[in-house]
């Protein structure tokens, strides 16, 4: 475990303050509800406008009158956008910077199998994505009680693990770009195509006539909406996601592990 050890060390500042700043969402938006709650029922029959309902997808569709439903909005939103951007520029980079830093060399001699390396590389991006849910559940909670509001613990836990999830799936598949491509634009370039596409299809999906796409997106799956509905994550979409996010990691290990690496 020396490779992760060493850049879960080496990167702690990133990996720390990105969480929390963007987990400061919540108790903004606990600072704003006391003097915004009496405004929501108008606010919510500007969102019933289709070309609202695309943009925001199921998150759209929360009741904006109740703390519960403002806070998943908008943390849902703040939350989703976060994903996009982190899963893009992080993984495919894992291997493209030390190729574009001509430190392949050091990678490579380390007494381990590259795949081992690229794992426990990868194993640090996952590790600091926990403190996203860590630090909104805290805050969450925190907020919550400071308002006299409620939220339900068990839907926020879910909502939680469905956001990592999609860290995980998304950030195997920008991973696997990253060891495909190598350099740094291309890997990027690919990779933010991959996980844009999916992102617009899922927007896409909410218009009615072409909800079909929705069916070949993670955005889809173990969603903030779905989860709420059903008071959980489903198991059928929790497969899909982890199954996505592991066949796309087992082939990113396996390109690293078996093509020709000059340095």
């Amino acid at each position: 475990m020396r490779v992760y050890l060493t850049n879960l060390r080496k990167g702690w500042k990133g990996g720390v303050l990105m969480p929390f700043f963007v987990s400061l969402i919540v108790p903004i938006m606990a600072g704003i509800w006391p003097s915004m709650k009496d405004q929501m029922a108008a606010f919510s029959e500007i969102l019933k406008n289709p070309i609202y309902q695309a943009l925001l997808g199921q998150l759209g569709l929360m009741d904006m009158t109740t703390w519960q439903g403002m806070f998943y909005m908008y943390v849902g939103i703040c939350m989703e956008w976060a994903i996009v951007f982190i899963a893009i520029l992080i993984p495919a980079r894992i291997v493209a910077s030390e190729v574009d830093k001509n430190t392949l060399d050091v990678t490579l001699s380390y007494p381990i199998p590259r795949w081992r390396y690229l794992l426990e590389k990868f194993m640090v991006y996952a590790t600091y994505n926990l403190l996203y849910p860590a630090f909104v559940i805290v805050l969450a909670v925190v907020s919550t009680n400071s308002i006299g509001e409620t939220l339900d613990m068990t839907v926020l836990l879910h909502t939680m693990i469905g956001f990592w999830l999609w860290l995980f799936a998304l950030g195997a598949l920008s991973l696997l770009c990253g060891t495909l491509f190598l350099e740094s634009n291309r890997a990027l370039s690919a990779s933010g195509a991959l996980i844009l596409i999916q992102y617009l299809m899922t927007r896409l999906g909410d218009l009615g006539d072409l909800s079909f796409l929705k069916d070949y997106t993670v955005f889809n799956y173990v969603s903030t909406g779905t989860i709420i509905q059903n008071g959980g994550i489903p198991m059928n979409e929790l497969a899909v996601v982890v199954g996505v996010g592991v066949a796309a990691l087992a082939a990113a290990l396996y390109v690293f592990q078996k093509r020709e690496l000059a340095y």
